[in-house]
């Protein structure tokens, strides 16, 4: 299905339109009309888990070797900690999972720049299984990443999603921060019915993380009700504390910047402003977050320069 028609069919289930899914402005290459970004490479990652597991028949010895595993990780086999996604039984969930890491995490892309997402990425990786490392080392049993990598990354990603954008609907016009409200306490009901304590440590704890680290990476300015774990320095930097977004000259991108240097008005699509004028017609202009203000102002300044 070519990204146009891909982008077309989920956008019926949002409120928004979601016209640049997967890429951003700068990919690392294009696949037809796909343009496959540090997302779109993860979302690649997951989909050749699946043909790998299935392609292994019994035994799995390859994406055995390339699971977590506590024992491995303490016998020195550390690759174990960045490896585990790629690992993913068949199932249609598998496939959903890389099918959401490319779309929300394009998204995020457009927001950060194609090396700042392959950052996060990593960061989004490593917090689960050193979390889940640390607990054994406690003695306290936690979740294993046993064969299904990509639904903890694509649950990473819809959090670090809700936490940047949180007046987003999705099917139904429902608010995003209600479905991961209800899939983060079916996880926690979960492992109290079961008991499991490791299981209730590990819920909480990588998802609190995983949080923190979308502020720290500037995905999550308008969540105030996330600790922001960067320096006050980082902070005036992003435009958070001042409310002045940083210097044009930095080449890392946020949504601060986005809402000041503003793109050519034939890419207009692509920085998100049709997403902003979907939500604005469909929810108003208080719906808007002050980042999306900001960028809406500044592409009327350049629509009225641009006559």
């Amino acid at each position: 299905m070519p990204s146009g028609l891909l982008a077309r069919y989920f956008g019926g289930m949002f409120s928004f339109r979601p016209s640049r899914f997967g890429g951003g402005e700068d990919p690392w290459f294009r696949v037809g009309t796909f343009d496959i970004g540090s997302s779109g490479i993860a979302a690649i990652v997951v989909f050749f888990g699946i043909l790998l597991w299935t392609a292994e028949g019994p035994g799995h010895a390859i994406s055995s070797a390339l699971n977590y595993s506590a024992p491995g990780v303490r016998s020195g086999e550390l690759w174990r900690l960045f490896t585990w996604p790629i690992p993913n039984a068949i199932s249609i969930w598998a496939i959903l999972s890389g099918v959401i890491i490319y779309l929300l995490g394009g998204q995020l892309e457009a927001a950060t720049g194609k090396i700042k997402m392959a950052r996060f990425l990593v960061v989004l990786v490593f917090i689960p299984s050193v979390l889940a490392f640390f607990l054994d080392l406690a003695g306290i049993a936690g979740t294993p990443l046993s064969f299904f990598g990509g639904s903890y990354i694509s649950s990473a990603i819809f959090y670090a999603y809700i936490a940047y954008l949180p007046t987003a609907k999705f099917w139904f016009g429902i608010p995003g921060w209600v479905f991961a409200a209800v899939f983060f306490g079916l996880e926690v009901l979960g492992a109290i019915a079961n008991r499991n304590l490791g299981a209730l440590l590990f819920v909480i704890g990588r998802v609190s993380l995983w949080l923190l680290a979308a502020k720290a990476f500037g995905l999550a300015d308008d969540a105030h009700w996330i600790p922001d774990p960067r320096s006050p320095k980082a902070r005036t930097g992003s435009g958070e504390s001042t409310g002045m977004p940083r210097p044009r000259g930095r080449s890392k991108r946020s949504k601060a910047d986005l809402s000041v240097v503003a793109p050519p008005v034939d890419n207009f699509d692509e920085m998100g402003i049709d997403a902003i004028l979907d939500q604005v017609s469909a929810n108003g202009v208080d719906s808007l977050s002050s980042a999306q203000k900001k960028k809406l102002k500044e592409y009327s300044k350049q629509r009225k320069k641009r006559g």
